[in-house]
């Protein structure tokens, strides 16, 4: 698999034999790949706007978070992956939660570190149109006044049709390499990316994009919340049921999946009623009955809005890799939700608008 454009990744190693290693195999996969040996060279190179994904050792410096938010400060959709060997296993969580979009072990392996990277390529890609439609809209929105929903009027069918081909393009997943597609793993990916194309009604994309997680997983319920701002309360958006029903609103505040939403870290136990924090009022379906728990968060920018559950089959467990996995592609799906919110009002602000000018004339 060839990268297209000017996308560029930089490694970020104090020991030449990884940085040579790295980047050769990555070379061998047609990606351009600059080198750095310090974080000092790290803050200098990503100047460059082609650097779209860094490889860093997470040793490099005493404080990799703080590092890794610098970067994203500077660059916010740049792709970070933590780069370190199995004893460092708390400082690749630590990496993770303060941005890292993934992580590689030491030795290194090419064909986890390419697909790393093609995701990590695939990442910057999305993230970056995102921001660029964003900034249309914010500039859209500028030129009418905001209605409320049961005031707003039917949309022209010329409106209707390029919200439907931005909420498209939006969507549009990038191939997946054929060793990826041979994983459970990047399978799984593939049919929540596959759900967030079929569909683009909010509640239908959402519920799309979570049935293949109910599958893989066995699950009792699958579910999506998002903070209601009217209310301050967790608000189920989209649920796949499997042999229980999950709650319809939560509390942002209280239990294990309160404070994933809070912290922006994620959970997985086996047996979260072990855990001190966990709530049987929160932490569990509609039945209250406890079991294997995954609470991922969902991050939109650098903002949590809502979280995802997963209530898998005791026999398959809470993976905290699997978790790992989920983020990006359940985060994806809420910008994508929102998006099309944001859409669906800025284009019925300029019909209406269009319509009062013709109105007055």
């Amino acid at each position: 698999m060839k990268v297209a454009g000017p996308q560029r990744v930089l490694v970020v190693d104090d020991e030449q034999y990884y940085r040579d290693t790295i980047r050769d195999a990555l070379g061998l996969e047609g990606i351009a790949c600059d080198v750095a040996a310090s974080p000092a060279e790290l803050l200098k190179a990503i100047e460059d706007p082609r650097i779209a994904c860094v490889v860093l050792d997470v040793k490099l410096t005493p404080d990799p978070v703080g590092l890794i938010e610098a970067l994203l400060e500077q660059r916010t959709a740049l792709r970070v992956i933590a780069l370190a060997t199995q004893s460092d296993q708390d400082l690749v969580l630590a990496a993770l939660h303060g941005g890292a979009c993934d992580y590689l072990a030491k030795p290194i392996h090419d064909e986890e570190l390419c697909l790393a990277v093609y995701r990590a390529l695939r990442g910057y890609a999305i993230e970056s149109r995102f921001a660029a439609l964003s900034e249309q809209l914010w500039r859209l929105a500028e030129h009418g006044e905001p209605t409320a929903p049961g005031d707003r009027e039917a949309l022209a069918e010329p409106d209707e049709a390029l919200l439907r081909a931005l909420a498209d393009r939006v969507a549009a997943p990038a191939p997946a390499s054929e060793d990826g597609a041979a994983s459970g793993e990047a399978e799984l990916l593939r049919a929540v990316a596959e759900g967030m194309t079929r569909e683009i009604e909010p509640a239908r994309l959402l519920a799309a994009s979570l049935r293949p997680i109910a599958r893989a997983t066995s699950a009792r319920v699958v579910s999506l919340y998002l903070i209601d701002n009217a209310t301050g309360r967790l608000v189920c958006e989209a649920q796949c049921e499997g042999s229980e029903v999950d709650r319809a609103e939560l509390p942002r505040d209280a239990g294990l999946t309160g404070g994933s939403l809070q912290s922006g870290a994620l959970v997985a136990a086996d047996r979260p009623e072990r855990d001190a924090r966990f709530d049987p009022g929160v932490d569990t379906p509609e039945s209250g009955t406890p079991g294997p728990l995954l609470v991922v968060p969902l991050r939109v920018r650098d903002r949590v809005l809502g979280v995802a559950r997963v209530f898998p089959d005791p026999s398959i467990g809470a993976s905290a890799r699997l978790a790992e996995l989920l983020a990006a592609p359940l985060s994806a799906a809420t910008r994508n939700v929102l998006l099309y919110r944001s859409l669906l009002e800025s284009v019925e602000d300029v019909a209406r608008a269009r319509r009062e000018s013709e109105g007055r004339r």
